[in-house]
């Protein structure tokens, strides 16, 4: 015999009710609401809702049906559980909100349906993450979309400082760096003084990194630890950023604060050739120049 955890059709669940099934019972950590849910049984869900299921419970500690229906990526579940009085940002217990889920799983019916609902954009996770940072570090450009043209906070900052475009930079995701920036996004944004361009340079995304160096971003800001955009990527050899970074002028001379300069860093003699035939050091100049004057003069 069937109960309304296994119930598979709305007749069942009609049965269950019947013979006193109590709607709100919980078992292993869900109620019947929040099993049809994971099972996908849409019959059952919409049937129990129709009883009158209770849209906003869900066993103390667990997510609530709201957020088990994002997950699973149901938008007509969201929508219904929405209208049934479900709280459209729940996110009690420390668990993300449903816009969340939906923008890290990068659904974008259920974004677009929640947004279409007035869920808030801004509701972090634990970490401080926005719905639009955990798009931009997965790279769900449809979705970031979405939320960039609802007015989600294009220089918001995670509870580490870290900015949508350095999440999207770090991880290489040129579509979604060039949205952020149409959207404002600054692109000089420090965190301990590191920047989207430092993150690209590091982690080797060379399209990013001629993306915001075309755009006019500073190639000689420091981290604290006095390291530019050059100076990591001449450590991390990637000869190819290298050639950007000095192409645009890129300084070789300035000094980390170890007292070294970008040459210092780099193991690989071609970055090593780049770097001495791009720029001579000024002093080093000033004194080849006076040599010259002088056997000219004699």
């Amino acid at each position: 015999m069937s109960d309304l955890f296994t119930a598979t059709t709305a007749s069942e669940v009609e049965e269950c009710l019947a013979r006193g099934d109590n709607l709100e019972e919980e078992r292993e950590e869900q109620t019947p609401l929040i099993s049809s849910i994971k099972r996908g049984n849409k019959p059952v869900f919409f049937s129990l809702l129709q009883h009158g299921a209770d849209p906003n419970h869900g066993p103390s500690g667990t997510m609530k049906p709201i957020q088990w229906a994002a997950s699973e990526g149901w938008k007509d579940m969201v929508e219904a559980l929405v209208k049934a009085g479900a709280n459209i940002n729940e996110n009690e217990g420390g668990w993300s909100s449903p816009l969340f889920i939906a923008a890290e799983t990068g659904a974008v019916d259920v974004t677009e349906a929640l947004l279409a609902l007035g869920a808030d954009t801004e509701i972090p996770n634990r970490g401080g993450w926005t719905p639009l940072m955990k798009t931009c570090d997965w790279g769900f450009e449809v979705v970031a979309d979405r939320l960039l043209a609802a007015g989600a906070i294009v220089n918001s900052e995670d509870n580490q400082k870290w900015s949508p475009l350095i999440w999207a930079s770090t991880k290489g995701h040129l579509g979604i760096v060039d949205r952020l920036v149409i959207h404002g996004a600054n692109i000089n944004h420090q965190i301990r003084g590191w920047t989207s361009l430092m993150h690209a340079s590091v982690n080797g995304h060379v399209p990013v990194v001629d993306r915001l160096v075309g755009l006019g971003c500073d190639l000689d800001l420091q981290n604290d630890v006095g390291m530019t955009a050059l100076m990591w990527a001449c450590e991390k050899g990637r000869d190819e950023i290298v050639k950007i970074l000095l192409a645009h002028g890129a300084d070789t001379q300035i000094k980390n604060n170890k007292g070294k300069k970008a040459i210092d860093l780099t193991q690989s003699q071609e970055i090593k050739d780049l770097l001495q035939g791009d720029l001579l050091d000024f002093p080093s100049f000033i004194i080849i120049i006076i040599i010259i004057i002088i056997i000219i003069r004699n």
